[in-house]
């Protein structure tokens, strides 16, 4: 119990206290200069509440009101402190809150229940931010690129295979059909890349980030330039998704 506490306790203050001060723009400190009914104030101390209400069911699992918390249930425990302008989307709101804080924090665990998730803090003695930095050798924008490309044909139900164009057969209203598919940067494609004259169709999909200093602009400029200096229509479409930002 003494370790689960000290690991919780580590938890709150050196990964989510800091979060809930950045999310609001206020620390806990300069809490005492503001009125106790200062909205800023207000929502600092009870996001903070929800945060510690999750911890408090991490080290007692075993009582019955924090037993198996899901975001309906902390937003009961915390009546009063939560206010949707929506009336009954309370839980709504509190589930939103802790999705953004398991974005950020991996030991902040959702559930896949569809309506009502649960909502629980893993506290472990494994020191992930050590291995992350040990790590940030493979954070590098070659490997972006491979897992987003990895992810992304996954989802499509895309066979990767190592070429720049892929041909792709698919059933679309009860009809085979076929495309082919460029995944690449499209500010960097040769206008050779965007030309197709087949009968099928090429679809050229943008990566969601880029080289600091450019963005989806820059590979919208470039459609733009080739579509201005090429009169003769090509059987191709470009998808150029709006970028993650740097924290996603």
């Amino acid at each position: 119990m003494k370790v689960h506490f000290e690991n919780a306790k580590k938890l709150y203050q050196q990964k989510l206290r800091p979060i809930l001060e950045r999310d609001h723009s206020l620390r806990f400190e300069e809490m005492d200069k503001l009125s106790p009914d200062d909205p800023k104030v207000i929502a600092l101390r009870n996001d903070d509440r929800l945060v510690k209400t999750a911890l408090l069911s991490a080290l007692a699992p075993n009582v019955e009101s924090l037993r198996g918390l899901t975001a309906s249930r902390l937003a009961d425990l915390n009546h009063g402190t939560i206010k949707s302008p929506v009336p009954g989307r309370e839980t709504q709101m509190v589930l939103q809150k802790f999705r953004k804080l398991a974005a950020e924090v991996g030991q902040i665990k959702i559930g896949d229940e569809p309506t009502n998730p649960t909502i629980s803090v893993q506290l472990t003695g494994v020191d992930t931010d050590s291995i992350i930095v040990q790590a940030q050798a493979e954070d590098n924008h070659g490997n972006r690129m491979r897992k987003i490309k990895e992810i992304l044909f996954q989802q499509l139900g895309v066979q990767q295979e190592d070429k720049l164009v892929l041909h792709f057969e698919f059933v679309w209203r009860a009809t085979k059909r076929s495309c082919e598919i460029l995944f690449g940067n499209v500010r960097e494609l040769p206008d050779a890349s965007l030309i197709n004259s087949g009968d099928d169709w090429r679809l050229i999909i943008d990566y969601p980030f880029d080289t600091e200093g450019h963005g989806p602009r820059d590979d919208v400029a470039k459609i733009e330039r080739f579509l201005s200096g090429h009169d003769q229509p090509s059987r191709a479409v470009a998808w150029v998704p709006s970028f993650l930002s740097k924290q996603a």
